[in-house]
């Protein structure tokens, strides 16, 4: 571990306590003032506020989402140890039997993150975090080695974040594979340009292009979507040291503004940890390829299913480790 990163860690380890402390009281001393005035986000009381009921972690999130096939041998070598491709048997009819599996992209920005839970008595989200950028590197249809579970899950391998307190405590509370790196994204006319560069390195991650000048809209229940679907519906899990614990990373798309649009740009070594060599992708619209892209502005919601219980000593040992 380098002195930098050393340094990164015993920062965070002394301040995350009153920092976190401080980004919730902030927001909710007005509440305090005036609880008749709601505060937080997804102040909503319409059809979809039922998968808002529960106490986990919100936000915004605005995002293309496309999936590239990469070797399965490449996709397991990216994986924990804990965690293997699923059995051909547990897989859909459309994996069986291929040479490759499914990897699944979503890169945007976050806005509004914060911690939901009832307040005064309904549940809000208190943000935690300004506005920052962020990336997923999501791989479904997975098998932790140590369950016998059937239901297949899927584990985010890194998600790079351009700011410090997220990425840090997103790795020392609830174990995300967060990296800590420069990214930009811009736009140019109806063109959303995106870039990831490691921090450390200097070298290029990813490079993108979202064309969004002539997009189609779509609703959730569209069959091009099903899949997409149906693959981000799977248990989401995470590991802090060796325990396992699973959530729920609910997009909300029932609830969302979803738009078919083409994307284009290069997957380089190290945003997925075991490819060599730049992955380029040029993707249809999701609305001419089940596989395809899309736009979504959402309002998600990650809620616990099991949770491994925290003692501090070893969740303060897992983060050192990493």
């Amino acid at each position: 571990m380098s002195l930098k990163r050393a340094l990164r860690k015993a920062a965070v380890l002394a301040l995350w306590r009153p920092a976190v402390a401080f980004a919730v009281m902030k927001p909710l001393l007005p509440a305090l003032l005036h609880p008749w005035d709601p505060m937080g986000l997804d102040w909503e009381r319409g059809p979809h506020s039922d998968s808002l009921a529960y106490r986990g972690f919100s936000g915004r999130f605005s995002a293309t989402i496309l999936t590239l096939f990469v070797h399965r041998s490449a996709v397991q070598s990216s994986l924990p140890p804990e965690l293997r491709i699923a059995d051909d048997d547990r897989l859909p009819d459309w994996l069986r039997g291929r040479d490759d599996h499914p990897v699944i992209l979503l890169f945007g920005r976050q806005t509004d993150l914060g911690n939901r839970r009832p307040i005064f008595p309904l549940y809000q989200t208190i943000p935690l975090f300004r506005p920052y950028l962020e990336t997923f590197v999501a791989i479904p249809f997975l098998a932790p080695r140590a369950s016998r579970k059937p239901s297949p899950c899927f584990h985010f391998v890194l998600v790079p974040c351009s700011t410090f307190w997220p990425t840090e405590l997103g790795i020392l509370e609830m174990g995300w594979p967060k990296i800590h790196c420069s990214m930009e994204m811009r736009e140019q006319g109806q063109t959303v340009h995106y870039a990831i560069t490691d921090k450390e390195t200097g070298r290029r991650l990813f490079t993108a292009e979202t064309d969004r000048s002539d997009p189609v809209d779509l609703g959730a229940g569209d069959a091009c979507l099903e899949k997409v679907a149906s693959m981000l519906a799977q248990p989401h899990v995470l590991f802090v040291g060796r325990a396992m614990d699973s959530y729920r990373f609910d997009l909300r798309l029932e609830a969302a503004r979803i738009q078919a649009v083409s994307a284009r740009g290069t997957m380089h070594p190290g945003l997925l940890p075991s490819i060599a060599e730049p992955i380029d992708f040029a993707v249809p619209k999701i609305s001419q390829s089940e596989f395809g892209a899309t736009f979504v502005e959402a309002t998600f919601m990650n809620r616990v299913l099991e949770q491994s219980p925290r003692p501090l000593l070893s969740t303060t040992r897992a983060y050192l480790r990493r």
